[in-house]
């Protein structure tokens, strides 16, 4: 099971942090890269434009993350994103 409910209550469904931790290891540990970023698209990142994604090509590997629901839990926010993106206003 991939989701759960938040923790502390609320409404809604998260991501639970282990499925998430996991497949991130998992290409990790298949395809080693010393020049990669982890992006969590979510409304309270930054928004997407040129100069936002000619920075990313700089890059080896992306890892996009994206929640369903109400997103993801918070310890993969703080502990395995290393940015935030938003790819629109909606």
């Amino acid at each position: 099971m991939v989701d759960d409910t938040p923790y502390g209550g609320g409404g809604g469904m998260i991501l639970k942090p282990e499925p998430v931790f996991d497949a991130v290891e998992w290409v990790r540990e298949r395809y080693p890269s010393d020049n990669e970023v982890v992006v969590l698209l979510s409304p309270q990142g930054q928004r997407l434009d040129h100069g936002v994604a000619k920075g990313l090509t700089d890059l080896d590997r992306i890892i996009f993350l994206c929640g369903r629901y109400e997103g993801v839990d918070e310890p993969v926010r703080t502990e395995l994103v290393d940015d935030e993106i938003s790819i629109g206003d909606y």
